[in-house]
């Protein structure tokens, strides 16, 4: 994750995905569903949520851009865990990610001050 100030606009947040190949086309292909994981409860996002739907960046990474809305910003005050999931439309599978995220919660937070 890499948190972004937008000039007023609210903080972002950019997900990264590392991947290649086969694997890479098909979450580029068949993505439809965005989920964010606070400590193992899953929350769709919301179309206006998602600024930028997945894409590549770089050879071997995808990306995804969310607007930290105000129930975004409240579920991160107190996760310790946080994930990102892209889904196709069976709901079957995902590509994404669980990490720590209360070692550096602190961090994000103060950084965030600076986006108002």
């Amino acid at each position: 994750m890499a948190f972004i100030c937008n000039g007023g606009k609210g903080p972002r947040v950019m997900m990264l995905y590392n991947s290649n190949g086969e694997y890479q086309q098909s979450v580029l292909n068949y993505t439809r569903f965005y989920e964010m994981d606070f400590d193992d409860k899953e929350l769709e996002l919301a179309p206006d949520e998602i600024i930028e739907t997945v894409k590549r960046s770089g050879p071997e990474y995808l990306e995804a851009t969310i607007y930290l809305t105000p129930r975004l910003i409240n579920l991160l005050k107190t996760a310790s865990t946080v994930g990102f999931k892209m889904i196709p439309p069976s709901r079957q599978i995902y590509a994404g990610w669980n990490s720590d995220f209360a070692s550096g919660r602190e961090k994000v937070f103060e950084y965030m001050k600076s986006c108002r």
